[in-house]
């Protein structure tokens, strides 16, 4: 059952993928169609989930799960993985590699990668202030609270110290 993710309560559960690069206007269309069609379709183990997605800043995929409707099975999870890489071989993008973060600097989302971000710490380069896109988040309460954040309230906070 799709519903909008302002529909969606604080406990529900969360996706986050992350694309490699900024989508065209027309690939978020795209994004936005075959999503609203695979969660019309999703179940688990014959149960509507109540679901929702969205793409924010041209840049993330955002599912979103009410497991007091519905409990996600493995099978279900597996079946919307396996949508966001049909969509990665459909758009030509990488949605699922975690080997970057991305940080909003000025009005623009820059992605480094993870291994050289002690290194930018060091350089003054990332600051604790710096915002992060904190994809860790697990619920939607979180997402909605903690999702954009500066870097000294995640887990880049050791690189500071």
């Amino acid at each position: 059952m799709l519903v909008t993710i302002d529909q969606m309560p604080d406990t529900s559960r969360l996706w986050i993928y992350q694309s490699e690069r900024e989508l065209t206007e027309q690939e978020v269309a795209i994004i936005r169609q075959t999503s609203s069609q695979f969660i019309q379709d999703w179940t688990a183990h014959g149960n509507d989930l109540k679901a929702s997605s969205e793409v924010l800043y041209n840049r993330f995929v955002i599912i979103t799960l009410d497991e007091n409707v519905s409990q996600a099975s493995g099978c279900s999870i597996d079946a919307s993985v396996n949508f966001i890489r049909a969509l990665e071989n459909e758009l030509g993008v990488s949605l699922i590699n975690n080997d970057k973060v991305a940080f909003m600097i000025g009005d623009d989302i820059q992605l480094l990668p993870v291994k050289g971000l002690k290194e930018k710490v060091a350089e003054k380069a990332l600051l604790p202030s710096t915002k992060v896109f904190n994809n860790t988040v697990q619920n939607l309460g979180d997402f909605r609270g903690k999702w954009l954040v500066e870097s000294g309230e995640t887990w880049l906070n050791r690189y500071f110290n």
